[in-house]
């Protein structure tokens, strides 16, 4: 992370590489090509350990130092670090998965986890640590636009023929669209429908501005939701989604373990599961579903899902196992291009969460909001000396699509030539800047104007 956050302080005994912001795949392939020299995993297979070679010339042998602002030397060690570990794990979070670059950093991942052996023919621990609860879950269950539950290609046709039966139809082969392209299609028109579960979109989506025209544009907006948010208020149909204290169901974690949630409380009056909300309109239009409770949709998980298959019910309490798929995926190794460095006007705009405020669920509650106190951006002292600026003062971050207004506050774990702003506290919403491109999004920041006061 180019932020120095608490895992980089220096009594976890870590190896902090502060990269420049926008060079992250760039360090990653460092890191692959450094692990490589260092040595081949031991017992990987032949056609692995070939890949691995080939992928070693690829990655070429260019110093990262240039680009990235790690000493090479650093990086080298925290590779060597790495494949010299008995017990490792690749952990990565939403940083990862909502970067510009995110196809490529997840390959550049896939490429360290050989290399070192986090990952290896038999076993995995690479863990993605999701912004959601049930994350690895949704995944699970096909929540990407090219996947079957399972993980199976949509255009196999063999991981396509274990649902085709049960669900009383053929499945399409193509892939769907993801986020971003569902957004830009209904704004511009092609996708007229949009149902959306649980998931406050005016604030999570990458780019407000297309959100909101997204939602103008569909000719029906359905909303499942705890609570009746602006992303609710543009839907023409809100169904009141039950809270997780108040259905039964089963999460995933980061470790692939089955976690089974009992209720625990009962349902607010006019409620239900998202589950039933489904099948209620499954009905409507003349589907004949007939699940009773949450324990018959895991049933039939379990019986058609790759890594579910064989799972009960009844293991799951306390601990539920971990999933495994029978057939191991194939290892795919490519040197992703890192392209030119960062370039343009302006600082790196780096985010992430913050203590008490994670999401908008916690600005329902007075507590959490008075804890984690007032949005501010954090400048370095350096940075904020050149742009004239002292604490407290009011500034202005302009985006390729608009503008915030904040207060500064000065904060040398924050890198000189960038500004962080936490993403989820109330009067801050980053898509209003507008969506990041490239290697990421970089703003401008200014004193903002005096205000008449009242």
């Amino acid at each position: 992370h180019a932020r120095r956050v608490k895992l980089a302080r220096g009594k976890f005994h870590g190896s902090w590489l502060a990269l420049r912001p926008g060079t992250e795949l760039a360090l990653l392939n460092a890191l692959t090509r450094a692990a490589l020299e260092a040595k081949v995993p031991v017992g990987a297979p032949a056609d692995v350990a070939s890949a691995l070679a080939a992928l070693k010339g690829s990655l070429g042998s260019s110093p990262a130092a240039d680009a990235t602002g790690v000493p090479a030397a650093e990086i080298s060690a925290a590779a060597a670090r790495l494949v010299a570990a008995k017990k490792k794990a690749i952990v990565f979070g939403r940083g990862v998965v909502e970067h510009p670059q995110a196809a490529a950093l997840l390959q550049a991942l896939e490429n360290l986890a050989w290399a070192t052996g986090a990952i290896t023919t038999e076993t995995s621990s690479v863990m993605y640590c999701g912004p959601h609860h049930n994350s690895q879950g949704a995944l699970d269950m096909g929540l990407v636009p090219d996947r079957l539950p399972g993980y199976g290609a949509a255009d196999d046709r063999e991981a396509r023929r274990a649902f085709e039966p049960q669900w009383g139809g053929a499945l399409p082969e193509a892939a769907g669209l993801s986020a971003p392209e569902i957004l830009a299609a209904a704004a511009e028109g092609r996708v007229r429908a949009l149902w959306i579960v649980s998931d406050h979109w005016l604030r999570s989506a990458p780019d407000r501005a297309l959100a909101e025209r997204a939602l103008a544009q569909c000719d029906l907006v359905i909303v499942n939701e705890l609570f009746l948010t602006d992303t609710a208020r543009q839907a023409h149909v809100v169904f009141p989604a039950a809270a997780f204290p108040e259905k039964e169901g089963v999460a995933v974690n980061c470790e692939r373990r089955l976690q089974r949630s009992a209720r625990a409380l009962s349902p607010r009056r006019g409620s239900r599961a998202d589950w039933e909300v489904f099948q209620a309109v499954a009905r409507g239009l003349g589907a004949s579903w007939n699940y009773r409770t949450a324990e018959d949709v895991f049933r039939e998980i379990a019986r058609l899902v790759p890594g579910y298959r064989g799972s009960s019910w009844a293991q799951l309490l306390p601990l539920g196992p971990q999933w495994a798929l029978e057939t191991p995926l194939a290892p795919r190794f490519a040197a992703p291009a890192e392209g030119a460095a960062p370039r343009g006007e302006g600082l790196a705009l780096l985010s992430g969460g913050t203590l008490f405020q994670q999401g908008s669920l916690t600005h329902r509650g007075a507590t959490l909001v008075k804890l984690a106190g007032e949005a501010k951006a954090a400048l370095h002292p350096e940075e904020a000396a050149r742009l004239g600026l002292a604490e407290g003062d009011a500034i202005e971050i302009a985006g390729p699509s608009g503008k915030l207004r904040v207060a500064v506050r000065l904060d040398d774990e924050v890198p000189v030539g960038a500004v962080f702003l936490p993403y989820a506290l109330p009067g801050v919403e980053l898509n209003r800047l507008g969506a990041p491109s490239g290697a990421g999004l970089r703003v401008k920041v200014a004193r903002a104007a005096a205000t008449a006061g009242v």
